[in-house]
């Protein structure tokens, strides 16, 4: 009984260091081939490709169509009593749909299979920018979005080298941004909303060990953001932030921009994703 008490008090503190723990990280695997959507800008401008399945993103593809850039990036969703957290890929049904038949954006609406949550998304490349954006609507199917916790969690794989990432979190002219960046070539990417991140509560980890999937959903009984690392290098990684809701605590849904930028070094990847 000391020892189920003292587990729980552990796992019920926050963890705050500057480097996360597990390096390298679990060894790397690609997306699923099962794809439902792909992909690009309308001209050669942007060189970023993208492609999803179970209504997420999966493989970005930057510089090149043949270089893949991510493994995937999706929703976490969870309740404020804490008491349970859902994988937008495995607990929701997706529709998905042409934006336009003359188009390669796409809208994803995934509705929570505990029929509590719904989330709608458009899908597409900025045709001037090496950018991906999701424009995304959370609604609250039961309840208002104070019931609710909502985080983003994003798996780079920055150069099409998932061993051999290395993130951390900064600011870019006032935008909370996840920074990650192939530790070899420097090609990066940047991941900014207009919806803020709630402060404090963003998190790079190695995957398998401590990032945010681990930390939500890995095995642990509090159902509660206990990590924030504010690096995680050179390894496969994945980046976790939470969303500040409290603006819209009443409210039903809110709307707001995911933007995913590359560049060929940090700073033009920031550059590219702020808006």
């Amino acid at each position: 009984m000391i020892l189920v008490i003292l587990t729980k008090v552990l796992f019920s503190v926050a963890i705050t260091q500057d480097e996360a723990f597990g390096y390298p990280g679990a060894c790397p695997i690609w997306s699923p081939s099962t794809l439902t959507f792909l992909g690009t800008g309308e001209n050669t401008t942007s060189q970023v490709w993208f492609t999803g399945f179970n209504g997420i993103i999966g493989e970005v593809f930057y510089p090149s169509v043949d270089k893949a850039a991510t493994v995937d990036w999706q929703f976490l969703v969870g309740d404020a009593a804490k008491t349970w957290v859902d994988e937008e890929k495995q607990d929701t049904t997706s529709q998905v749909n042409l934006n336009n038949t003359r188009s390669l954006s796409w809208n994803i609406t995934n509705k929570a299979k505990n029929g509590k949550y719904q989330i709608q998304k458009t899908i597409f490349t900025d045709p001037n920018r090496n950018t991906l954006i999701q424009q995304v609507t959370f609604t609250a199917l039961r309840g208002t979005l104070d019931n609710f916790k909502l985080y983003t969690l994003y798996h780079p794989a920055i150069g099409n080298d998932g061993k051999s990432t290395t993130g951390y979190n900064t600011s870019y002219n006032g935008i909370g941004m996840l920074i990650a960046k192939n530790s070899t070539n420097g090609m990066a990417s940047a991941l900014a909303s207009s919806l803020n991140f709630q402060k404090g509560m963003i998190s790079s980890g190695f995957v398998g060990q401590s990032d945010g999937w681990q930390d939500l959903k890995g095995g642990k009984i509090d159902n509660r953001m206990d990590w924030t690392y504010k690096s995680a290098t050179n390894g496969n990684i994945a980046q976790m932030a939470m969303f500040d809701l409290s603006p819209y605590a009443n409210q039903k849904s809110v709307t707001f921009n995911l933007v995913l930028g590359f560049g060929n070094n940090e700073t033009n990847a920031k550059k590219v994703g702020w808006w």
